[in-house]
């Protein structure tokens, strides 16, 4: 498990390489690089010079970002603290610098069709074609296509009730991402499908040519998607679940990978597919109409006071974005980068926390207390219904908290137990098993002396088994 991370990670920078070197060099409806520039000038030598610097920046940067990344993969799993926030800081500079090579070119570029005089088109979207409009819900295929979906996602949490219900009020973190995310296809499905016809041409059978391969294609993407990642993410968490003590093995994680893979390989083939197709078409006749709204992107952001929608469709790459002249597109967008920056905090806060503290137990008179991070607990002594001593650890799955190569901490469920609070070091027995009303401890020290100490000040092993 330890190589889903950077694997994942590694995913995000090659999408964002692919995303930023590959398509964004592509002329599409007549940008390249983000910048809308009239066909005579797209081959000329200077416009040809920015996009290959461009790209020998982007093919000596991110190889090399790849391989610094390595030595981070062998830090040792004692240190998950150092290891996520090496790693996030990793995918942090990766990102960053990614923007900020395209952003570099991007702005050169437009200097350079500024200091040219190369404006076309008219500065607004044009979104008015009433035999086409007539005809745009006809275009996406029906919401009805992720029901195999939606049915295969709902799995997870119907897993959870049917194996094991006192597992069901603790696991449904995991049990509804594959739920959650079957949603966001469908969401992202309905932004594509609600964006108003667009006009490419005079020709409104050109201009309904382009938005059917548009509308049809994004929609077929979003449902095959769904489709993918949740037989993915309900295979993974299948096996986690029903296989506890395999999480460590490859095969676990792989159906989540390949399908992460088969999900890239979709939107890429998409983004790809419409751009061919919108080019051919509006190639093909003597009328176009062009949209020049650089000035709209050239902060790295949209905004655009005369488009009023708050999500639109981002210039390069695939995906959607925000209209920050908006209230609601400024709303989502500080909220999104909160959320992200909570989300990098606290988890590396609370590894940090787990590194630098330590479990144990103390008791003072009748009370007991073990101190640990976010999870500790206390009761008293004559709570103390049955101690156990253990020479293994049951077969347990982790509802929340921390699992390394050297602890468990946190809410598992554990085989025989039930739901319990486990203050582990691993592979250290044996391990106290503590019954008090409503929850059970399981706790060990160290050394196998702490642990035989724990036992002691809690009076004594009551039950060997």
């Amino acid at each position: 498990m330890k190589l889903l991370f950077p694997g994942l990670c590694l995913f995000v920078s090659l999408t964002m390489w692919i995303t930023f070197s590959v398509t964004s060099c592509k002329v599409s409806r007549n940008r390249l690089l983000g910048v809308t520039l009239p066909l005579e000038a797209q081959k000329l030598p200077e416009v040809t010079g920015i996009v290959q610097r461009y790209r020998r920046a982007m093919g000596v940067c991110y190889p090399l970002l790849m391989l610094a990344g390595v030595p981070i993969v062998l830090i040792p799993e004692r240190l998950p603290s150092f290891y996520l926030i090496s790693m996030w800081v990793w995918l942090l500079i990766t990102c960053l610098l990614g923007e900020r090579l395209y952003r570099r070119y991007n702005r050169e570029l437009y200097s350079l069709k500024q200091k040219r005089g190369w404006l076309m088109g008219r500065q607004r979207m044009v979104t008015v074609d009433t035999q086409v409009s007539r005809m745009k819900k006809t275009m996406p295929v029906s919401r009805l296509w992720f029901l195999p979906s939606l049915v295969i996602a709902a799995l997870c949490p119907l897993l959870v009730m049917w194996n094991n219900p006192a597992f069901s009020d603790y696991g449904w973190g995991g049990a509804w991402i594959p739920l959650c995310l079957t949603m966001v296809c469908i969401l992202t499905h309905h932004i594509t499908a609600t964006r108003p016809a667009r006009v490419y041409s005079e020709n409104s059978e050109i201009n309904r040519a382009c938005n059917f391969l548009y509308q049809r294609s994004w929609s077929v993407c979003w449902v095959v998607c769904s489709l993918l990642q949740s037989i993915g993410g309900s295979l993974l968490f299948a096996f986690l679940f029903l296989s506890p003590e395999d999480t460590n093995e490859i095969w676990t994680v792989l159906p989540y990978l390949l399908s992460i893979v088969a999900m890239l390989v979709t939107l890429l083939y998409t983004h790809d597919h419409i751009r061919r197709g919108q080019n051919l078409l509006i190639a093909a006749q003597n009328a176009p109409v062009y949209i020049d709204e650089d000035e709209y992107w050239i902060s790295g952001f949209y905004n655009n006071p005369n488009d009023r929608h708050v999500v639109v469709e981002k210039r390069d790459g695939t995906g959607f974005t925000f209209n920050l002249a908006t209230f609601w597109g400024k709303a989502a967008t500080y909220a999104s980068f909160l959320v992200i920056a909570g989300v990098l905090l606290f988890s590396s806060v609370f590894l940090l926390l787990l590194d630098s503290r330590s479990f144990s137990l103390t008791v003072s008179g009748n009370s007991a207390s073990v101190s640990a991070p976010l999870y500790g607990a206390s009761f008293s002594l004559d709570q103390v219904e049955e101690v156990e001593a253990l020479a293994s650890l049951p077969e347990r799955r982790r509802i929340n908290g921390a699992s390394t190569a050297a602890y468990d901490l946190g809410r598992y469920y554990v085989s025989g137990y039930g739901a319990c609070t486990l203050y582990i070091y691993k592979n250290n027995p044996p391990y106290l098993v503590i019954r008090l009303p409503g929850n059970t401890l399981l706790l060990n020290g160290k050394t196998p002396e702490q642990t035989r100490e724990y036992a002691d000040l809690l009076g004594g092993v009551k039950s060997q088994p």
